[in-house]
C-alpha cells in the first residue's frame, strides 16, 4: 500500500472492506477480526464501508451489545459502515427492516433498506425511510443500501437537499449469472451516479460465493474528482482504499452544474430534513 500526501485539510482515506462472518465460526472471532481490521487501517482514514449483510445469520441480540465496544474501540475520528442488519427500528411498529449500522465515536445511526427486493419481501422484510444525511466534522454522509443506489430520487435527494459528498453503499450483489456481468453493471452504475450527482460513491460487496449463488465481488470507491482512475482489475476484490479530498469533489459538482450536465432541481422531492434513528 502506498502512503498518501494529503496536501488539503480535507483530504483522507476511505476503505471499503469486503468482511463477511463465517457462521462455523464464533460470533466474537469475526468481531475481533473486524476491530483489527479498523484500528490497523491507514492513517486519517475517515470512512470505512463493510458489506450488506455481513453479519449473515448472527442474531440481533447477540450483535448488539458489541456495537459499543467496537465504537470504543475505532479511532477518534473515524465513521465505520458496518454492514446492515435485520430488527424493527420502531418499538410500536413491528416491522423488520434490512437496517445499515453507522458507527461514529459518539453516536450509532441505523438507515434502513428503502428499496427492497422480491427474497427479503418473502423472508418478511419492510421497506424502510432512509435516515438521511449524517453530519461529520469533515464531510457529509448518505447511505444508500445495495438496491438503494438504484434509486435515483432518493439519491438525488441526498445530493441536492441534504448536501451529501460521499454516498456509502453496503451490498451483496448475488446473482446466479456470470461475476463478470454483475462486475460490469455495478461498476458501471457507481461510476455513472458519482458522475451525474458530483459525489464520492463507495461500494462495499462481499467477495466469496454461496452454494447457489456467485457474487459480483463489486466492491470500488468512484471518485468525480479523479477520472483518470481505472476500475479494480482484479476478479475478487475484498479490499479498496482510496484517498478523497473533498474541496476537489465539491468543485467536480459545481463544474458539472455550470456546465449543465447535473440539474440540481431535475427532481422535486421532499426536504432531506428527516428524523434519524441513532443512539448517542
Amino acid at each position: 500500500m502506498n502512503p498518501v500526501n494529503f496536501s488539503s485539510s480535507q483530504s483522507f482515506n476511505v476503505a471499503c472492506l469486503s468482511l463477511v462472518r463465517d457462521m462455523e465460526k464464533p460470533f466474537l472471532d469475526f468481531a475481533k477480526i473486524v476491530v483489527k481490521e479498523l484500528v490497523h487501517l491507514p492513517e486519517r482514514t475517515y470512512l470505512v464501508v463493510l458489506p450488506e449483510y455481513c453479519w449473515r445469520l448472527t442474531p440481533w441480540e447477540d450483535l448488539q451489545p458489541f456495537l459499543r465496544w467496537i465504537q470504543w474501540k475505532i479511532p477518534d475520528e473515524m465513521t465505520v459502515v458496518l454492514g446492515t442488519k435485520e430488527f424493527p427500528l420502531s418499538k410500536t411498529i413491528n416491522k423488520v427492516t434490512n437496517n445499515a449500522i453507522v458507527l461514529t465515536k459518539q453516536c450509532i445511526y441505523y438507515s434502513p433498506k428503502n428499496r427492497i427486493l422480491d427474497d427479503e419481501v418473502r423472508q418478511g422484510l419492510f421497506p424502510g425511510q432512509n435516515v438521511g444525511v449524517i453530519p461529520l466534522p469533515r464531510f457529509n454522509l448518505a447511505i444508500a443500501v445495495c438496491a438503494d443506489l438504484w434509486n435515483h430520487t432518493l439519491l438525488h435527494n441526498l445530493v441536492f437537499n441534504g448536501k451529501a459528498d460521499i454516498i456509502a453503499v453496503p451490498a451483496w450483489t448475488a446473482t446466479t449469472g456470470t461475476r463478470e456481468r454483475v462486475k460490469q453493471l455495478w461498476h458501471s452504475l457507481a461510476l455513472t451516479r458519482s458522475a451525474e450527482l458530483g459525489v464520492v460513491v463507495a461500494v462495499s460487496d462481499h467477495h466469496k460465493d454461496f452454494a447457489r449463488t456467485k457474487v459480483g465481488c463489486t466492491t470500488i470507491i468512484t471518485d468525480p474528482s479523479q477520472q483518470d482512475r481505472e476500475f479494480p482489475e482484479k476478479e475478487f476484490v475484498s479490499r479498496v482504499i482510496t484517498p478523497v479530498n473533498i474541496d476537489e469533489v465539491r468543485k467536480s459538482r459545481q463544474r458539472w452544474i455550470k456546465k449543465g450536465l447535473i440539474d440540481p432541481d431535475e427532481i422535486e422531492s421532499a426536504s432531506s430534513e428527516q428524523m434519524m434513528d441513532r443512539a448517542c
